[in-house]
């Protein structure tokens, strides 16, 4: 395998390079290893073979998990031809020599990763079976086939909602992270990201295994102290007006960052005369995407169409005589004009939360349920499809999301949103703002009702109402 072991270690540098080796191990004058497995797979099997025990190394680069590895697996002398400065000043302490030819602040650097994930464990890790632990689950990801179209390997991968990445020969990213998913690989163009069930096809690869070359980012709790201390608990005692200030900053940042900011209502917005709000919301451009149901669109359209909201005066609360059939008498309109869009060109409405999305393109999405009237015409009545629409929305990225008066619409956007979007629920009922929280969202809440969160906001953001 090599040269003459004297010459080699007299000129193990260029030996390194001309052989192709990324890894040598010697011991009593006998090489144990010698390979160019790239990554810490070759110092996982030496040290799992008890090799790294009294012998000299000789490793193209060594960071800090390589030099804890080696260290803690009772090698003599390390050798290598670049090392960071962690893993010189860990032998250092250790008193275990390292001749490098070069000493780096660290061996790489990622934007997606923040630096090497070998690195991040071992920064972590205080012993070395909690460090062979947490490199083991590194090694290059499992692959499995699906059996049948919308079935994922019986033992699949489920994801979380954290930033993740995979190795397959190298780290790749998985895009759309989202909850309770598989990981779709693509081996030609060694892509990879999440996907519902309904979306595989028989045949496709996909991850399995208990997480083995998965790695999920860890919440880094420097980040946005402010705003994870206020959504660490929920309370329905906190002061409100601080809170929803707190909302309207947020609003503004991430206008001001560039990012989309995604609503999600219940019809109580109508019901409580803050449609009004909302509208002037989406007409001042601070909303991007509006995420709801039948209910709040059919209530908004009937406001502003016959005045009333399920037959109520939404300006007096007064219930006028047979005003039960308002509502569907709007649906009735909307379908024969053929839509919300059309029913607003030809002036059915001229006001509203959806009349405004329309004049100023802003995308809804209205997912249907079994107890809708009707429904209109674009309500998506198949479940699937329906969640679908809405990836499709969350996939292209929120910075915010909003979600006021709707508990099953609110959970169903977070299963769908990647931890790293902001999210802010809001509901006068406090069990329904905790089932975020219980379903693993992270989530700021705030418990009162969205006629005064609304108008607050609005407030907060010189929106004119």
């Amino acid at each position: 395998m090599l040269m003459n072991l004297k010459n080699f270690k007299n000129t193990w540098e260029k030996a390194l390079i001309q052989e192709g080796l990324s890894l040598v191990v010697i011991k009593s004058n006998r090489v144990l290893y010698g390979g160019n497995i790239s990554g810490m797979s070759g110092l996982l099997e030496c040290l799992e073979k008890g090799h790294l025990a009294g012998s000299e190394v000789y490793d193209t680069k060594i960071g800090l998990a390589a030099a804890k590895l080696l260290v803690w697996g009772g090698a003599d002398t390390i050798h290598t031809l670049v090392a960071s400065e962690a893993a010189i000043k860990f032998c250092r302490d250790d008193d275990v020599k390292l001749d490098y030819k070069d000493g780096v602040k660290r061996l790489y650097t990622s934007e997606d990763f923040g630096g090497c994930l070998y690195e991040k464990m071992a920064f972590k890790s205080s012993s070395l079976d909690e460090l062979v632990d947490k490199l083991k689950l590194l090694r290059e990801v499992r692959l499995g086939r699906c059996p049948k179209t919308c079935v994922f390997p019986l033992d699949y991968y489920s994801t979380s909602n954290r930033k993740t990445y995979v190795n397959f020969g190298e780290w790749i990213t998985v895009q759309y992270p989202e909850m309770d998913k598989a990981i779709l690989v693509n081996r030609q163009s060694k892509t990879a990201r999440t996907v519902a069930s309904c979306e595989v096809k028989q045949g496709d690869w996909v991850v399995v295994g208990n997480g083995e070359g998965v790695y999920e980012e860890e919440i880094e709790t420097s980040l946005d102290e402010k705003f994870r201390f206020m959504s660490s608990e929920v309370s329905g005692e906190r002061p409100k007006e601080a809170l929803v200030a707190q909302v309207a900053d947020l609003v503004k940042a991430n206008r001001s960052l560039g990012k989309r900011t995604l609503f999600i209502g219940g019809p109580a917005i109508v019901h409580t005369g803050s449609g009004k709000f909302l509208a002037a919301l989406i007409r001042e451009g601070w909303i991007n995407v509006v995420f709801g149901g039948n209910a709040i669109a059919t209530h908004d359209l009937e406001e502003n169409y016959l005045g009333t909201s399920l037959g109520t005066q939404v300006k007096t609360g007064e219930r006028i005589e047979g005003g039960h059939h308002h509502h569907l008498r709007t649906v009735n309109m909307v379908r024969y004009y053929g839509g919300i869009k059309r029913s607003v060109e030809n002036s059915m409405v001229k006001s509203g939360i959806f009349y405004e999305c329309v004049q100023k393109s802003v995308k809804f999405v209205l997912a249907g349920s079994i107890r809708d009237d009707g429904p209109l015409t674009d309500v998506i009545t198949d479940a699937v499809e329906a969640q679908m629409a809405m990836r499709e929305e969350t996939r292209k990225g929120f910075g915010l999301a909003v979600m006021v008066a709707t508990t099953l619409h609110s959970v169903a956007t977070g299963n769908l949103l990647p931890y790293e979007t902001r999210k802010v629920i809001v509901d006068d009922n406090l069990a329904a703002v905790t089932k975020l929280a219980d379903r693993g969202t992270n989530a700021m809440g705030i418990v009162t009702d969205c006629a005064y969160f609304l108008s607050q906001l609005c407030s907060g953001l010189e929106v004119r109402v």
